[in-house]
């Protein structure tokens, strides 16, 4: 038995399903719901979909396809929302999982991060003294080596430093937005959007006709829209419902922010022709003319910019008995305290760059000279470590009658390709 189930706590979760049957390959597609599997559930389900109105459309479509192919199928849908500060406490817990979840990761690529770059670090020692590759030589195998291991560490380095940054910008961010949408400006325009869809909702439970006017204002088109029946007036019943909840919330939070002095509503009764709007934070201009949701202020052209009330700062009234007097909120917002900033460490990328870089341009081909480090086969019965010479390495091609086998010690040599490489004290 498959059960696709919606509640506003959870959102919509299919139930009954495991690997393998087949069902998220039926539903997963558009036309059959767009339904997706979230590994932090390991559940199938609809995203988006927790605290707002059930998408019927979407679960009848899932619940047709899965029938056709032979599932038994069952649809519980409990559309009865819940409380205004229930969703928000509900939501702040989520968001506050959300940030340890990015710390974790952050602290782990960056862990990963450090570790890769002492490990390039270690690798390119061997270079550290401007020691380069040589062509032809014993040492050129494990120098070729080395080198692309300080190049994969230092790649990897590189990315785990992104991948933490990245986390702990992301986990900075988690929770701004919701502080913000309570601040008494957003809350006001929310208000207004609540209300508008409200009004439109209405309209398609009655029923309305709309009418197309020509340029004569006279009726050439008229569209007569009958009153919403079935899914689409039980979708919209719930949705009027859960809008008249979240509009008693706001108008209260936005009722005590006014009764605090951290927002004034401004309107027809407060704005007046010539008072100077400050809107924007950043720009004063005179209004020239006062309408139901918005005001015109000069600006500067033959005709006039709008701006919302809810977009207003200040005013400026010059209307005054006592002259020029400016309505502006008495303090500030309250805002939720922010939590500390997420901080890891920053590698320093550019310096294992250009290691790296030196590495690669760094070469001694045949036919060239250039002093080395010690041969694998040199002992310390040669000579004490500390007077020992240094060594001159130098490469000659390889003639007709030339003998390949190696001299006796202490002169050495090398066959490579169709060069001997020797080694001589210098």
């Amino acid at each position: 038995m498959i059960t696709i189930k919606y509640t506003h706590e959870d959102g919509t979760l299919v139930y009954g399903t495991r690997k393998g049957d087949g069902v998220y390959d039926i539903i997963r597609k558009w036309e059959n719901g767009n339904f997706k599997f979230f590994p932090s559930l390991r559940m199938i389900g609809l995203r988006n979909s927790r605290d707002r109105v059930a998408d019927r459309w979407a679960i009848n479509a899932a619940a047709k396809a899965l029938r056709e192919a032979g599932f038994e199928v069952e649809v519980e849908i409990d559309d009865t929302f819940r409380d205004r500060a229930q969703v928000l406490e509900d939501k702040a817990d989520r968001l506050e999982d959300r940030r340890d979840a990015l710390e974790r990761k952050a602290d782990r690529h960056a862990g990963a991060a450090a570790a890769a770059h002492e490990r390039a670090n270690q690798i390119g020692e061997r270079f550290a003294g401007g020691q380069p590759i040589l062509v032809g030589h014993h040492s050129e195998r494990g120098a070729r080596r080395d080198q692309k291991r300080m190049h994969q560490a230092m790649r990897t380095s590189i990315a785990e430093n992104d991948a933490a940054q990245d986390a702990a910008q992301r986990a900075n961010a988690v929770g701004s937005q919701m502080r913000r949408s309570a601040t008494p400006a957003v809350t006001a325009r929310r208000i207004k959007t609540a209300e508008a869809e409200l009004r439109k909702i209405q309209k398609s439970l009655d029923g309305h006709i709309r009418r197309h006017l020509d340029y004569e204002g006279q009726p050439y088109y008229i569209e007569n829209h009958g009153a919403a029946t079935g899914d689409h007036r039980e979708m919209l019943l719930a949705r009027k419902a859960q809008l008249e909840d979240q509009l008693e919330y706001d108008q209260a939070q936005l009722a005590a922010a006014v009764e605090a002095g951290e927002y004034v509503v401004w309107g027809k009764h407060n704005v007046h022709i010539g008072d100077v709007v400050h809107y924007w934070g950043i720009r004063a201009r005179t209004v020239v003319k006062v309408n139901k949701s918005t005001v015109g202020v000069e600006s500067g052209y033959s005709w006039p910019d709008k701006v919302k009330y809810t977009d207003i700062r200040a005013v400026e009234c010059p209307h005054g008995e006592d002259g020029p007097a400016v309505i502006a909120p008495n303090r500030p917002a309250k805002k939720a305290p922010a939590r500390p900033k997420v901080e890891v460490p920053k590698i320093d990328t550019e310096q294992l760059k250009a290691a790296a870089q030196t590495v690669s341009n760094v070469t001694v081909g045949r036919g060239r000279e250039a002093f080395v480090s010690r041969p694998r086969w040199w002992t310390s019965s040669w000579s004490s470590p500390t007077s020992s010479p240094a060594w001159r390495c130098s490469s000659r091609p390889l003639g007709r009658g030339t003998s390949r086998r190696p001299p006796s010690r202490p002169e050495r040599s090398w066959t490579a390709s169709r060069s001997i490489t020797t080694w001589r004290l210098s």
